[in-house]
C-alpha cells in the first residue's frame, strides 16, 4: 500500500496490524510503522514522524525486517518537504553499505535508489539524479514485476520533468503506463494520469506541436444514459459496479476523479474506491450539508478542499493547491417521496465540470440501491 500509495488500503492493513500485535508483540513495530506511513500519505508529516522517529533512533541498521524500507519513507517525506540534502545524506551511507544480495531484494532497497534520484534532482542536479535513476533501470531490467518497473519510471519520468526534457519525460510515461495499467489498480491508474497531465503541460509548454499526441485523459466508459443500466447490470459483484458508477459518472461530468458514498442510516459510506487516498474531512462534512439541504442538484454546491495528495514523488515544484470538489445527490423516487441513498463528490479538471442530467443519476443510484449497494438497504460486510 505505501508503494501504491494507497491510503485507504494502509488503513484496512494499519487497522488489522494493530489488532493482531495486542496478540503478536512482534509486529508492535509494523504495525506503529504503519500507522506512521498512513500519516505521511496524508501529508500529516508530524504525525508520521512522530511515531516513527523514536523506532529508527532506537535501533540499528538492519536490526529488523523493513527498517530500511522505514528509512526510504523518511527519505521521501524529507523530499516532499524539499529538505533534499537531509534526504541525500540520509540514504547515501545505507547504499553505500549495501551487497550485492541485499540489492536483489527490491522491496526493501529499491526505494532507496529512488529517493537519492529525487533528492539529486531536488537539488539541482539532474544528470546525477538521471544517472543514479538509470542505474537502477538497467540491473533490474529483466524483472517482470509491474509496481517495481512503473516505480522506477515513475521516478524518471519525474525526473526528467524537473530537468523539462520532454522527450525523456513522454519516454518514461510510456513505460510506466506499460508496467501500471495492466494491473487495474485504481490507484496505479491514477499515478498514470496524473504524470501523464504533468507531462502534457511540459510538453504544452516546450514543444506545442507535440501535446496532441499524448491523447486525451478521459475515461474510455460509455456514459449514455440508454446503456448505463444495462451496463452496470452486468458487473460482476459490489466493488466492480460501485466503481464502474463512479467511472460512468466522472465521464458524464469530465471530472478528474471523485468520491462515490452510499447514504445509509444517516451515515456516509465510502464504496468506491477502495484504493487511494481518502476523502478529506471539509469534503465530508460539506457532502453531509448537502444531504441534508435536500434533493436538489440544480444548483452545484462546491467545496474547495485540500486535494488528494500526488500519487507520485515530487516532480518539479511540489506546491500546496486548492482544488475544487462539487457534490451530486444519488436520489430515487419510493411512493411518490424522494429518498437520497448515495452521493458522489467529483473534482474538477482542465475542463468545467458538466452537470449531470437528472435521469442519469437516478438511473446510477437505481442501479445501485436495487442492487443493495447503496441507500438503506441489507448492510453488507467488506
Amino acid at each position: 500500500h505505501v508503494l501504491t500509495r494507497d491510503t485507504i488500503g494502509l488503513k484496512r492493513t494499519m487497522e488489522q496490524l494493530a489488532r493482531l500485535s495486542k496478540e503478536v508483540p512482534t509486529l508492535e513495530t509494523h504495525a506503529a510503522l504503519a500507522r506512521a506511513e498512513y500519516f505521511n500519505l496524508k501529508d500529516e508529516y508530524d504525525k508520521g514522524s512522530e511515531i516513527a522517529e523514536p523506532i529508527l533512533a532506537a535501533s540499528t541498521d538492519r536490526e529488523f525486517i523493513g527498517r530500511t524500507f522505514a528509512i526510504s519513507n523518511k527519505a521521501r517525506v524529507l523530499n516532499h518537504q524539499e529538505r533534499f540534502e537531509e534526504a541525500r545524506a540520509l540514504v547515501e551511507p545505507v547504499i553505500a553499505n549495501l551487497s550485492d544480495e541485499e540489492r536483489d531484494v527490491v522491496a526493501h532497497y529499491a526505494n532507496l535508489y529512488r529517493e537519492l534520484a529525487h533528492a539529486y534532482s531536488g537539488l539541482g542536479d539532474h544528470e546525477r539524479a538521471t544517472s543514479v535513476i538509470n542505474e537502477v533501470l538497467a540491473r533490474y531490467q529483466d524483472v517482470n514485476h509491474p509496481l517495481l518497473q512503473g516505480n522506477l519510471h515513475s521516478t524518471a519520468a519525474a525526473i526528467a520533468l524537473a530537468a523539462e526534457d520532454p522527450a525523456l519525460s513522454r519516454e518514461h510515461l510510456a513505460k510506466m503506463d506499460e508496467a501500471f495499467r495492466p494491473t487495474k489498480n485504481p490507484a496505479l491508474i491514477a499515478q498514470c494520469e496524473h504524470m501523464r497531465r504533468e507531462v502534457r503541460r511540459l510538453v504544452r509548454t516546450i514543444m506545442p506541436e507535440a501535446a496532441a499526441d499524448l491523447g486525451e485523459l478521459d475515461s474510455v466508459v460509455d456514459d449514455m444514459s440508454s446503456t448505463a443500466r444495462s451496463l452496470l447490470s452486468e458487473c460482476h459483484g459490489a466493488d466492480e459496479r460501485a466503481q464502474y458508477a463512479l467511472d460512468l459518472v466522472l465521464k458524464r461530468t469530465q471530472g478528474r476523479a471523485g468520491f462515490l458514498f452510499s447514504y445509509e442510516g444517516e451515515q456516509l459510506r465510502l464504496i468506491a474506491p477502495l484504493h487511494g487516498v481518502e476523502p478529506h474531512t471539509e469534503l465530508m462534512e460539506r457532502i453531509r450539508t448537502d444531504i441534508a439541504s435536500g434533493p436538489v442538484n440544480d444548483a452545484l454546491t462546491v467545496v474547495t478542499a485540500k486535494p488528494a495528495r500526488a500519487s507520485l514523488p515530487p516532480s518539479m515544484k511540489p506546491k500546496p493547491r486548492r482544488t475544487d470538489y462539487s457534490t451530486y445527490l444519488l436520489t430515487i423516487t419510493l411512493g411518490g417521496n424522494t429518498r437520497i441513498v448515495g452521493a458522489v463528490a467529483v473534482e474538477a479538471g482542465s475542463k468545467p465540470l458538466v452537470r449531470p442530467q437528472d435521469e442519469f443519476m437516478e438511473v446510477i443510484a437505481r442501479a445501485l440501491f436495487e442492487a443493495g449497494d447503496a441507500g438503506k438497504t441489507e448492510v453488507r460486510t467488506r
